[in-house]
């Protein structure tokens, strides 16, 4: 689907000049106003394909259709968190309704909450109102007017930033293993909840509006990016990146996995599992026809003006909050927050990761429109170190970075063979990605003996590595920081087994060899 020649003309020289429309969420950043018949233009040609684990019962709702649930005998409810006691809930008898009573709250019922349909934990006990056909393990509709996703966009800095969100009824943790990771005391770090907003944002240059730069797959606290030339793209023209949804937590990967021993980087005295992400279940609207179908499944958020009557300017939460959280019945964490509160919607061209060292914590926040060698106490977020980490997502095997060039790739839409980086695994080149100063391998975490080459101008390095099969089921994160690597130079990864441990070393050209800062992210 090409778009206008003259439109997109016109929206470059805004997106580079800076204009834009003050009402939309933009941290002070200069932002364009796209207009409607662009937006959906674009959110059609880069539609996601999603693909679900073949044990996932839920799908994506049309949330006008969830909300009016109550003329088929099972609504909603909204409720208030302050009040205790019996007789603070009222049903939800529409979603008109429910935009009108949400609208008369100070700052969008900030102090309400959605009760689902459902008493068993995570709604098992629940079943789509809606005739719909649909098999085991299906709880809801698959293929028809009620599952459908959202979008929004968003020109800044030289790109489109087409934003896609979709909501689910339960956010469900699996229980992996003989260890039911989530039970018992550390029942809590496994966040079930009432209520799930997910999605990811497709990347692309204003000056070539048809093709994918990268992609942003939001992954529990963090976002990440992956540059297409890594990617899953579908569809006729391959734009549709492909988006693997891990079974329970619903989290989005852009590759599967297809074994029960899923894991996350992120370890909070346990390696936090994942739920299994096989890919082997469709979703009923992914192809043109079935999301043409009227109505759509392609769905423009609604505006979220404050005060304004429309569910996405709702500020509770959609889900349950419990009054006793140790209850065996109660989700373990609120429900999530509307599209227009979250940082994902308010500032797509940032992304947001969890840096974790021992017991440490340590949030970061790089943003597109970026000042190289700004300092990290810069606002807004600058040109520095932390532009790598973003890249560095558990999908991700190995990424090469140089922080310097990749901040200045980010504030502007020009790609430079100069600033190629080249990663050879086992001599054969595995990293790319259309953003200068970046590549990356999309793969599983490298097992032991394994020779590596980075190649090109690269200041820091990051690789995903699994123990010794047999002996342990953990990952770890090796990361090499200030290689001062020049165009033309390379250095030499070695990752080994020794005393049941994995160990990778990297070696400069002048012969140093360096050992990694081993650290993980939250993700």
């Amino acid at each position: 689907m090409a778009l206008a020649p003259i439109l997109i003309a016109v929206l470059v020289f805004l997106l580079i000049s800076g204009g834009g429309d003050e009402s939309i969420p933009s941290r002070d950043r200069p932002v364009v106003d796209v207009p409607a018949g662009v937006q959906l233009g674009l959110a059609k040609r880069f539609r996601p394909i999603l693909r679900f684990d073949s044990a996932e019962p839920w799908r994506p709702l049309n949330v006008d259709g969830f909300l009016d649930e109550a003329a088929l005998g099972s609504p909603q409810a909204l409720c208030q968190r302050s009040i205790p006691g019996a007789g603070r809930c009222e049903p939800v008898v529409g979603h008109r309704e429910f935009d009108s009573a949400i609208s008369h709250f100070r700052l969008g019922g900030e102090n309400l909450y959605v009760d689902i349909a459902g008493s068993r934990p995570n709604g098992l006990d629940y079943r789509s109102p809606n005739q719909c056909p649909r098999s085991p393990p299906l709880l809801d509709c698959n293929r028809d007017s009620g599952s459908a996703i959202y979008y929004d966009v968003v020109g800044a800095n030289g790109r489109y930033y087409v934003d896609y969100w979709w909501f689910y009824r339960y956010n469900d943790f699996p229980r992996l293993g003989k260890a039911a990771a989530c039970t018992g005391p550390i029942r809590i770090l496994c966040s079930d909840h009432e209520g799930d907003w997910e999605g990811v944002t497709v990347v692309i240059p204003a000056a070539d509006a048809n093709r994918v730069e990268y992609v942003d797959y939001a992954a529990h606290e963090g976002v990440f990016r992956y540059g297409a030339p890594q990617l899953d793209l579908g569809g006729p023209d391959d734009t549709h990146p492909v988006v693997y949804v891990a079974e329970g937590t619903h989290a989005s990967y852009p590759s599967p996995c297809q074994t029960s021993e899923c894991q996350q980087l992120a370890r909070t005295v346990i390696r936090r599992p994942e739920g299994r992400h096989d890919g082997l279940a469709p979703w009923g609207r992914n192809r043109d026809a079935a999301c043409a179908a009227k109505p759509s499944c392609l769905l423009h958020l609604p505006p979220a003006v404050a005060g304004g009557r429309s569910w996405n300017a709702f500020t509770g939460l959609w889900g349950r909050v419990c009054e006793d959280p140790t209850a065996s019945d109660c989700p373990l964490a609120g429900g999530p927050h509307s599209p227009s509160t979250q940082d994902r919607y308010r500032a797509p061209w940032c992304a947001q990761t969890v840096a974790v060292s021992g017991q440490d914590f340590d949030k970061r926040e790089t943003c597109d429109e970026a000042t190289p060698g700004a300092g990290a106490e810069a606002i807004p977020g600058l040109g520095t170190i932390t532009d790598c980490r973003t890249w560095s997502g558990s999908s991700a095997a190995v990424v090469a970075c140089d922080p310097d060039t990749l901040a200045q790739a980010l504030s502007s839409d020009q790609v430079s063979d100069r600033d190629t980086i080249t990663i050879l695994v086992e001599g054969v080149n595995q990293g790319k990605t259309a953003t200068p100063g970046v590549a990356q391998y999309i793969a599983k975490p490298l097992r032991a003996p394994a020779d590596l080459v980075i190649r090109g101008k690269v200041d820091e390095v990051t690789v995903n590595a699994r123990e010794p099969p047999g002996l342990a089921k953990d990952l770890v994160q090796a990361r090499f920081n200030q290689l001062g690597l020049e165009t033309g130079q390379e250095a030499q990864i070695r990752i080994r087994y020794r005393k049941a441990k994995v160990r990778v070393a990297l070696t400069l050209p002048s012969g140093q060899v360096l050992k990694p800062r081993l650290e993980t992210i939250a993700g």
